[in-house]
């Protein structure tokens, strides 16, 4: 009995002493302000919470959850979870971002856009480990406003965007994606942009901008100038930087301001990267963090758990914003299929539960595989493409890339795209020209893209080609119908068909597996348009392992010639004409070693104890009968072999001019661009002289029997240079003649109807 006195005695002086631990109070709502009983439809209503409660960490919700509960005035309920935040303030106009003082107290938050117009009212909701109060009902009205509302995937165009009543949403942008210089800059960027025709910007969250979590810098970072160091603020994992996300709500108002939709990045792959910024990384296990190694954070369960929690807290914060475009979860990362399936799961609140993103914006990722591709919590597709200076144009493999993304079937898009990954476009661009950003922003319209391919290194002479594209698709009902390429007759210059010349398809340079299986090749339009596979690859590696199939019709006997450029491993190479082997050929990189191809020219290069990689400049070539046929290329052995040109003997008619026609129609209307393959960037360049492309005709299908209006458009202002009514006659399609050019035309064809256009 004594010693249970004892103890009880000893359980009571443990609980004077340390109240806190064992007997927690329950939390506490003192007051919730609102501001304002009125607001207009899809704005923010921002509710302030004065609270008590027990925590450490209150960007934890396991310590301290707040949320409310939104009644709509058809008694239909939306849960928006709360923030905790911290303001800042410029002591002087000019002042650095890492100089922003706080002001006043940090705060509880609640932010919400009603989504219609009557009479609303809020629960707040405020949970702790000792247990779970609520506030008394918050009654507002919601007055109707004009804005359009959140972006999603249009309900009528799998593969386009639309706002929440179906008015399309054309992307048309840049990426302002690193944000270096502060917060500040973005108000005069954002306004160029609106003021060109812009509606569309790809804004990232990095340590030294818009960042949440990263490692505190150390007194070296601090010294650094403004353009290298991260900003201060930044504390342990899972604690976020109340500078930075302050920062970022000022960048999305001044986005918002100027009419302006963001795509947020919220993390980059460099911050993945062993020789970039993994040491530096909050994830590292050298930092505190749960992670060994950089690929540990995909399958680490603690890290999952803390990724959600950062992405819970950008949804609460900013989820509100109807001018956040999409949630980008990655730049040039490549997370595994399981990861992102958690992730978008989480956002969308998957299986019942209550999702992190009450609004439900588009989730996207860049340099996603097919697996990820596919996934349903992946609304949009996206590519960067940097092709090299070897590559004189783009808009073949942007064209090529998009029919390819056409199968996911979702919105595709050109988030980032350049000559070359390692510099801007002004190196190659002597006369501020930007025809390669032209032709960037030309091909993606025009093959069936949800907007224009965005360029990353930037220069403010190129906001006229944003404002050109613009005008030419204002107005476009891209929800309307189903849109799909518009079938073109080659470009030519009369009747005549004979004689005919060899058409030499030079590949398009893209690393990995080809974007087809199966390629059409036409007369006139092989040259720009296919986009034939730079590299066959083999059985060494078997996740990109390619066996392209290309459908030809020779009008007499020819010849099939594969010019191969260089090789990895010893590759064998099949050619086959209609599934019969027409040739094989051995392709030998090791020293000394003898290949049926011949020898190589070049030194070898070795890459392993047994892997070589040599150049060899050798052509196969194989006679292919008159007719249609199939010609298969396969490697049985080998690790990859690069392709120089595909050369098709006697195929191309010589009336055919050198220009190239793309375009994708709804049946009433048609959007079409016509390009003179001379009109690249390496023109100039190399101060050759431009072609002049003689006045040709062609023939478009795919639109519906009726009179058409036909715009030409100057492609440089957007203005219409010509006007003309056309007829179509069904099967027999829509004929055009055009004028002597010698870089591009646009043309928008519109059905009238009744006497007045068709929309």
């Amino acid at each position: 009995m004594k010693r249970l006195v004892g103890h009880l005695l000893a359980a009571v002086f443990i609980i004077l002493i340390f109240p806190v631990s064992f007997v927690a109070a329950i939390p506490v709502i003192r007051e919730v302000n609102l501001d304002g009983n009125s607001v207009s439809q899809l704005s923010k209503l921002e509710l302030n919470v004065d609270l008590s409660a027990s925590y450490t960490n209150p960007f934890d919700p396991d310590e301290v959850d707040l949320w409310a509960d939104f009644k709509a005035p058809d008694g239909e309920s939306v849960r928006v979870n709360g923030f905790y935040c911290q303001d800042y303030a410029r002591p002087s106009p000019d002042c650095s971002d890492d100089l922003l003082t706080p002001t006043g107290a940090a705060q509880w938050k609640v932010r919400f856009a009603a989504p219609v117009a009557g009479d609303w009212s809020a629960v707040v909701s405020v949970t702790d480990r000792a247990g779970t109060v609520r506030s008394r009902p918050i009654y507002f009205h919601v007055v109707p406003s004009p804005n359009p509302g959140f972006i999603h995937v249009s309900r009528h165009n799998r593969q386009v965007l639309a706002f929440s009543d179906e008015t399309p949403a054309f992307l048309i942008g840049r990426n302002m994606a690193s944000g270096r210089g502060g917060c500040e800059i973005y108000e005069q960027q954002f306004a160029q942009l609106h003021a060109n025709g812009g509606n569309w910007a790809r804004v990232w969250m990095a340590p030294w901008m818009a960042g949440l979590e990263w490692t505190p810098r150390t007194d070296e970072e601090a010294k650094r100038s403004s353009s290298e160091r991260t900003l201060p603020g930044y504390q342990r994992l899972g604690s976020y930087n109340m500078l930075a996300a302050w920062q970022l709500d000022r960048v999305l108002d001044a986005a918002q301001r100027n009419g302006i939709y963001v795509m947020l990045t919220l993390d980059q792959a460099r911050n993945l990267d062993e020789t970039v910024a993994w040491k530096f990384n909050p994830y590292n296990m050298a930092n505190g963090g749960p992670c060994a190694t950089p690929k540990d954070f995909w399958s680490s369960a603690v890290a999952r758990k803390l990724v959600k929690q950062r992405l819970r807290y950008i949804c609460a914060r900013y989820g509100w914003r109807t001018n956040i475009q999409s949630w980008e979860l990655w730049n040039e990362a490549l997370p595994p299929k399981d990861w992102v399936e958690d992730m978008t799961s989480y956002i969308e609140g998957a299986s019942g539960n209550v999702p992190a993103d009450p609004y439900h914006h588009i989730v996207t990722t860049s340099y996603c595989d097919t697996d990820v591709s596919e996934l349903p919590g992946i609304d949009m597709t996206q590519d960067h493409d940097y092709p090299g200076s070897d590559v004189h144009d783009c808009s073949a493999l942007f064209a090529a890339t998009a029919r390819a993304n056409q199968a996911y079937g979702k919105p595709f898009l050109i988030g980032e795209f350049g000559i070359d990954a390692g510099v801007g476009d002004e190196a190659y661009d002597d006369y501020n020209q930007a025809i390669n950003m032209h032709n960037g922003l030309w091909s993606t319209t025009t093959s069936g893209c949800a907007g224009t391919a965005m360029m990353w290194f930037w220069r403010d002479w190129m906001y006229p080609q944003l404002r050109a594209i613009s005008r030419f698709v204002d107005g476009v009902p891209w929800t309307t119908g189903t849109w799909h390429s518009i079938e073109a007759t080659p470009l030519a210059t009369d009747a005549s068909v004979e004689p005919r010349t060899a058409e030499m398809i030079v590949p398009r340079p893209h690393w990995g597996k080809a974007a087809l299986d199966d390629y059409n090749v036409e007369p006139g339009l092989a040259g720009d348009s296919m986009a034939l596979p730079q590299f066959l690859l083999g059985p060494a590696k078997p996740a990109m392992h390619t066996e392209p199939l290309l459908h030809v019709d020779y009008p007499k006997a020819g010849t099939f010639t594969l010019r191969v450029d260089a090789v990895s491993d010893c590759c064998l190479l099949r050619i086959i004409v209609d599934g019969h082997v027409a040739n094989r050929t051995t392709f030998d990189p090791r020293p000394g070693a003898v290949s049926s191809a011949g020898p190589h020219y070049a030194s070898n290069k070795r890459y392993s104890a047994t892997l070589y990689q040599a150049e060899f400049d050798a052509d196969v070539t194989v006679p292919v009968p008159s007719g249609r046929h199939t010609i298969g290329l396969a490697l049985d052995t080998g690790d990859w072999l690069k392709v120089a040109s595909y050369t098709l003997s006697g195929y191309r008619p010589a009336n055919l001019a050198d220009a190239t026609i793309q375009g994708v129609t709804n049946g009433d209307v048609a959007l079409v661009w016509v390009r003179s393959t001379a009109y690249d960037w390496f023109h100039p360049y190399r101060r050759l002289p431009l072609p002049q492309v003689p006045a040709v005709t062609a023939t478009l299908k795919g639109l519906l029997p009726g009179r058409y209006s036909v715009c030409r458009y100057d492609t440089q202002t957007g203005i219409v240079a010509q006007r003309m009514e056309l007829e179509s006659h069904g099967t027999e399609g829509l004929r055009i003649s055009l004028p002597s050019f010698d870089t591009d035309i646009g043309l928008r064809i519109e059905r009238i109807e009744e006497g007045r256009l068709k929309q």
